[in-house]
């Protein structure tokens, strides 16, 4: 063989040593578990903070509609007559 095939070897057994070694090891399990935690809550709370504004705007204009909302329902009821 040739210097380059067993440079080109050797870096072939130095890449399957390092492979094998970080699926053997989980030593940094952990921080990984809580960095995809983290994104997902992340993507979550955006998620949530994209919707709520428009959520809250319906829900208010439906307060402020007399038709349909609230206002409406606080119409006092016609006062009794005093002669029944």
């Amino acid at each position: 063989m040739g210097w380059n095939a067993q440079r080109i070897t050797s870096g072939d057994k130095r890449r399957r040593g390092l492979v094998a070694r970080f699926t053997a090891e989980d030593g940094a399990q952990d921080l990984v578990e809580y960095a995809l935690l983290a994104a997902f809550i992340g993507i979550a709370g955006w998620a949530v903070l994209m919707t709520l504004p428009n959520l809250m705007g319906a829900t208010y204009a439906s307060w402020t509609d007399p038709a349909v909302g609230v206002p409406s329902r606080w119409d006092p009821p016609e006062p009794a007559s005093a002669g029944s």
